[in-house]
């Protein structure tokens, strides 16, 4: 009896033991709120959805967005577009958000690929940033793409500055992406996942140089000085008259004496 009565026991225990581990789970994941990084609403002004700044710097053929859907028509390996300041709007610790993965859909007319460029800090700082990448091979059709945070290899999840799509395979007509989030789980379904990392830091604080230029200043100065010379000369007549001439002569000299200042 006693040896029936054990035998239950590790099973139920092990059974609650489950159940808790995944009511564990659930909660951690409740507590996981997406971010929404952009949906495009105010592309007009070059805004995200986070009151930041996206743009493509002009290295786009076209650049629109209709719909809360984002139009990109690409140039090749040269076009890009970002989405900026998850660190200036104080979102970009993804670490104590929980969030695990970068996700968007994205429509495609033939199969592409691009790169996806993360900008990471390990310091409490915005102004520098290291990138590391993950290139992504899309095939054509509409595709929701979720990327671990962790392909990002090297990155530094707990400060997020900025991502960025780049080297998009250029097509004949645009690519449509929709809403850019971070998000609280979900595996990646692209085709091809390939990570690199960059191991240089970039500063995106412009450096100001001030040149002084050396102006030289010429000064010129002319002197001029007049000397009057009298001559008389007397001269007596037959007839007795005694004449008198007075011959004045002027004479003018010119000094110019020239001075630099630099």
């Amino acid at each position: 009896m006693m040896l029936s009565e054990r035998g239950p026991r590790p099973l139920l225990a092990a059974a609650i033991m489950a159940a808790m581990l995944l009511i564990l789970a659930r909660e951690a994941h409740a507590q996981c709120t997406p971010l929404l990084i952009d949906n495009f609403a105010s592309f007009a002004s070059h805004l995200n959805s986070l009151g930041q700044w996206m743009s493509d710097d002009g290295t786009c053929a076209s650049f629109t967005a209709t719909s809360g859907t984002l139009q990109v028509k690409s140039k090749g390996a040269s076009s890009y577009w970002y989405e900026s300041g998850l660190c200036d709007a104080g979102k970009s610790n993804a670490v104590t958000n929980k969030w695990t993965a970068l996700s968007f859909t994205i429509t495609t007319p033939v199969a592409i690929s691009m790169t996806i460029e993360l900008q990471t800090n390990a310091a409490a700082s915005c102004a520098t940033y290291k990138s590391t990448y993950v290139t992504q091979s899309i095939p054509a059709g509409t595709t929701a793409v979720n990327i671990p945070l962790s392909s990002f290899t090297g990155a530094s999840l707990s400060n997020i500055i900025s991502v960025v799509f780049g080297s998009i395979t250029a097509t004949t007509s645009p690519i449509s992406f929709g809403a850019i989030s971070l998000t609280c789980g979900g595996s990646s379904n692209v085709v091809t996942t390939t990570a690199t990392t960059k191991a240089t830091t970039t500063s995106t604080t412009k450096a100001t140089t001030t040149t002084t230029k050396k102006i030289d200043t010429t000064t010129t100065t002319t002197k001029a000085t007049t000397t009057k010379s009298t001559i008389t000369s007397t001269t007596t007549q037959k007839s007795g008259t005694t004449a008198t001439t007075t011959l004045t002569t002027t004479k003018t000299t010119t000094k110019t004496t020239t001075t630099t200042t630099t």
